[in-house]
């Protein structure tokens, strides 16, 4: 009793910045993906394969701030035990994010490169059984983490916790966190090889659709709702670009970070300070980024809140 008094009053006292970001983040985190979420799922003319995914990265960011964000508190000032559990939280939605943004690359190139292909390989429910399949695969890595603290190497790590920062060398085997940053520095580069392939079909043709609205408006001719439709699709497949890169960007430093402790490299407190909330800005930006740069889930969550959208609106995503 008188230990977690002991620990409360120390977080009272140090850490102000970091408990106002945290709450912050929660509750940014869980409203504005939880939103996201259901304006998608309620709303049928949104359900496209794109869609599909991003519901589900969505979710996962959704997972981060109503679960992640919370235990890594309670972890790191109240129960040091919470930080394993943090941590399972935190590798769950990260992986999760990374293997469905890397979908979401997969599917804007057939989209973008293969067009004539896309409507035949691609689907909404194709879409929805793999990544919801992808999703195991984190769950399944996850199983060796209670298999290595019931084992003897293991239980040590929990006799002396009054030193530890609920930190990922911390709580994680060394050899579980190199096959993550493996498959995430893999991911990461396929997802920059795949945009950048696609970044420069996309720019030949906004260029070429700028070309055909300057000589629309020069001969008094309309756009047609095709070629608006495309442009708005081509629009999307970079915001869809820039979020990925945010992503990747967002994980390096804390990827980076930790990979150098493990290797018995000094790392300050604050350095450590400084990665995470790098890292955790990610699910709080990105439901913000949406609304702003995105008129499409702004005009959805509105419609959602007052139940009365217009069902004719064209917000659907080629």
């Amino acid at each position: 009793m008188n230990n977690s008094t002991g620990n409360f009053q120390s977080f009272i006292k140090s850490d102000y910045v970091s408990l106002v970001f945290s709450l912050v983040s929660i509750v940014i985190v869980t409203s504005g993906n939880g939103l996201l979420v259901v304006a998608i799922v309620k709303k049928k003319l949104l359900h496209t394969p794109t869609h599909i995914l991003i519901v589900i990265v969505a979710a996962s960011d959704f997972f981060t701030g109503s679960v992640g964000i919370p235990v890594h508190i309670v972890g790191q000032y109240f129960n040091k035990k919470y930080c394993t559990i943090s941590f399972c939280a935190t590798y769950l939605s990260t992986y999760i994010s990374n293997i469905i943004v890397l979908m979401i690359a997969v599917e804007r190139y057939v989209s973008i490169l293969h067009p004539f292909s896309y409507e035949r390989f691609v689907s909404v429910k194709k879409a929805a059984y793999v990544a919801l399949g992808a999703c195991l695969i984190p769950v399944f890595h996850l199983i060796y983490i209670p298999i290595f603290y019931t084992s003897l190497s293991g239980i040590a790590i929990w006799e002396n916790t009054d030193g530890m920062q609920c930190l990922v060398t911390e709580v994680c085997p060394k050899i579980f966190c190199r096959i993550f940053f493996i498959e995430t520095i893999l991911i990461g580069t396929f997802i920059i090889v795949i945009y950048m392939k696609i970044l420069v079909v996309v720019r030949r043709q906004l260029k070429a659709i700028a070309t055909l609205e300057i000589s629309c408006a020069e001969t008094g001719t309309q756009v047609t709702q095709e070629q608006k439709a495309n442009k708005k699709a081509l629009q999307k497949t970079l915001f869809l670009g820039f979020l990925a890169f945010f992503l990747i960007l967002s994980w390096l430093p804390y990827t980076i970070v930790a990979i150098l402790d493990y290797e018995k490299v000094t790392i300050p407190g604050t350095v450590w300070y400084i990665v995470l909330l790098i890292a955790f800005s990610n699910p709080v930006v990105n439901p913000i980024l949406y609304g702003i740069h995105q008129r499409v889930y702004l005009d959805a969550v509105k419609g959602l809140c007052r139940r009365n959208s217009p069902e004719n609106q064209d917000i659907g995503l080629s």
